[in-house]
């Protein structure tokens, strides 16, 4: 994903800015619901359900050529700004995805729990001669989200988000 696309400096260069992150998922699906009966979702964090517990994303491993500067999460540039050279309120570098996750209230019975964690290496990257490098260093973070199923809803019982990636 590229978000930024703009000419800037002497002799009219381009430069290509991105905020791209790496993404390692857990579903923890303790009472096997089919696919069908989760909330819709984009990507693979539901490709092999019903699994009790499934890593259906991981990150890239450390043999990958390109390990540090290669995302894979985020397919969308509008919740980014990449203008590092405008000084407007409109340019600048900032990013605001949040992951979020509900429940179907037709799935699951009272008191059954549904788990999916997210943990993060996000940072920030240049296309420099047609190769990605990496700008910044890596904010390593985590969402996980707990649900309880009541009489006719699911619950959020355990959202936990911060630094690092918690206790996976």
């Amino acid at each position: 994903m590229i978000d930024g696309n703009r000419t800037r400096g002497g002799g009219g260069k381009r430069f290509l800015w991105d905020f791209s992150r790496q993404i390692q998922v857990k579903v923890l699906n303790l009472h096997v619901y089919a696919t069908f009966r989760l909330p819709l979702m984009k990507g693979r964090i539901y490709r092999k359900q019903p699994l009790e517990e499934d890593m259906p994303e991981t990150f890239p491993p450390a043999t990958f050529q390109g390990v540090g500067v290669i995302g894979n999460d985020d397919g969308h540039a509008t919740d980014a700004v990449t203008e590092p050279y405008d000084s407007s309120p409109e340019g600048g570098m900032t990013c605001t995805d949040t992951p979020s996750i509900g429940m179907l209230p037709s799935t699951g019975d009272l008191g059954e729990t549904f788990e999916v964690r997210f943990i993060f290496n996000e940072f920030v990257r240049v296309l420099l001669a047609n190769q990605w490098v990496r700008m910044s260093d890596q904010l390593k973070w985590h969402t996980f989200f707990r649900f309880v199923k009541g009489p006719t809803q699911w619950t959020s019982t355990g959202l936990t988000q911060g630094g690092g990636h918690g206790n996976w």
